[in-house]
């Protein structure tokens, strides 16, 4: 059997360290391109570049955490649910490495990007470039952040859903008991 395809959001987090570590250094990384930003631009050191920018470094560091925790439920709900089915041991690890195997989202970046490009346009990008506002590396590095933001959520929200379809799948080749409705906890737990 082929390896499962893993998309870079959970790839960030498959290593040894802890997703909140890896969450964390992906904020403070782009703390440090602000600081970047700023000496590049001979700016005075600011609290005040930071706190503008504080909404995406936090939410882009919690996304990438995020998505790590809820693939780890969403897997822990499948197997859970796989269990109370009548499967062989084949058709089991057939239906394992489908839900671990994730689809190329060549067509969701795109989207995405376009979608993040758009925003960054209208909020920073067409007065960098039309003669009221001096271009800045700061206000590139806030469109980038805008787009990156749309990138992570928009890859997260693909995830999410494609499990949830996975374990709707599954639940339609398991025998209902109406008197045992443990068997589709799982699922129950994975949407919420």
């Amino acid at each position: 059997m082929p390896k499962p395809h893993t998309p870079l959001i959970l790839k960030l987090t498959a290593g040894k360290l802890h997703p909140f570590i890896v969450g964390l250094l992906a904020s403070a990384t782009l703390t440090s391109l602000i600081w970047l930003a700023i000496s590049l631009d001979g700016l005075k050191m600011s609290w005040v570049y930071f706190n503008s920018n504080s909404y995406f470094i936090f939410t882009f560091g919690y996304m990438i955490f995020m998505a790590r925790v809820i693939q780890k439920s969403h897997n822990n709900s499948f197997d859970k649910l796989l269990s109370f089915g009548d499967f062989d041991t084949e058709k089991k690890s057939a239906w394992s490495f489908e839900m671990q195997n994730q689809r190329q989202m060549t067509y969701e970046t795109i989207v995405a990007l376009v979608i993040g490009f758009t925003h960054a346009y209208f909020d920073i990008f067409k007065y960098m470039f039309n003669g009221t506002r001096d271009f800045s590396y700061i206000r590139l590095g806030i469109g980038i952040e805008i787009m990156l933001m749309w990138l992570v959520i928009t890859h997260a929200t693909t995830i999410f859903i494609r499990n949830m379809t996975m374990m709707n799948k599954l639940s339609k080749e398991i025998e209902v008991d109406l008197l045992n409705m443990e068997q589709f906890m799982p699922l129950t737990k994975s949407g919420i």
